[in-house]
């Protein structure tokens, strides 16, 4: 599929922001755009944005390093859940995509990735990494199937669940809680390259979302609500048989 316009872009884009996330956009939150890489072919390891990643590294017989690239904002804590995607459009079979979200308690350290959580590419798992505490990954259980080129993978952060959820080619494959309290931490999308010729096109409401996740938003918040009156209703309740 052909890029469009800009014009169409930033109008398609605005839309879809108006849409999922309402309060961010009445109060001008800055959200997630695009991709915070450093410039190829420079010596001053200056930042530029992008929705395309590509690792040109050469193949290595050595354990290739791990190449973290996070977004160019965090996600505001008035988007109750945040998503968004990554068109995977190369990858060698011998390298590994790790495709979710940086969630730090101290805002200098989210653009290290110091923690991160993950749908693996190549075991189907949840990555759950943290940079000071180990140098490998542990991983939760089974997420869902492996991905690689050609699939699109969608990454959700529910505030209110404390969770994330992912998806491949528009459908939900897995959900999992977080240890981290998600509301006192900053998150961002994050991706973790171990695998030379990989290419990556991310969407971050540029483009319409594989997921119906419009429909899964509005699911989400019916459910808090009637949560929130269950939790009234039981506690007005108690309070009653109390006073008998």
């Amino acid at each position: 599929m052909g890029e469009l316009p800009r014009r169409q872009v930033r109008e398609l884009q605005t839309r879809i922001v108006n849409s999922l996330y309402p309060i961010a956009a009445r109060y001008n939150a800055l959200l997630p755009t695009c991709f915070m890489q450093y410039k190829k072919n420079s010596n001053s390891r200056q930042l530029e944005e992008t929705l395309k990643l590509k690792d040109v590294r050469p193949p290595s017989h050595k354990d290739p390093t791990v190449l973290r690239v996070v977004t160019d904002h965090p996600i505001p804590l008035c988007c109750s859940l945040y998503y968004y995607e990554v068109n995977v459009c190369a990858k060698s079979q011998c390298g590994t995509l790790k495709i979710g979200f940086t969630i730090d308690e101290q805002p200098t350290k989210h653009r290290n990735c110091v923690t991160f959580i993950g749908y693996n590419s190549n075991t189907g798992r949840i990555s759950l990494y943290n940079r000071s505490n180990t140098s490998s990954d542990d991983e939760d259980s089974l997420c869902g199937p492996t991905f690689g080129e050609g699939d699109v993978i969608g990454c959700g952060l529910n505030f209110v669940s404390n969770s994330v959820f992912f998806t491949r080619n528009g459908i939900i494959v897995c959900s999992s809680s977080v240890r981290q309290k998600l509301a006192q931490s900053l998150t961002a999308p994050c991706v973790m390259l171990v695998s030379p010729t990989t290419a990556l096109i991310g969407n971050f409401g540029q483009r319409d979302f594989a997921f119906a996740i419009d429909q899964h938003l509005a699911q989400e918040r019916c459910n808090a609500v009637s949560q929130a009156i269950e939790s009234k209703l039981t506690a007005d309740l108690a309070s009653v048989n109390m006073q008998r």
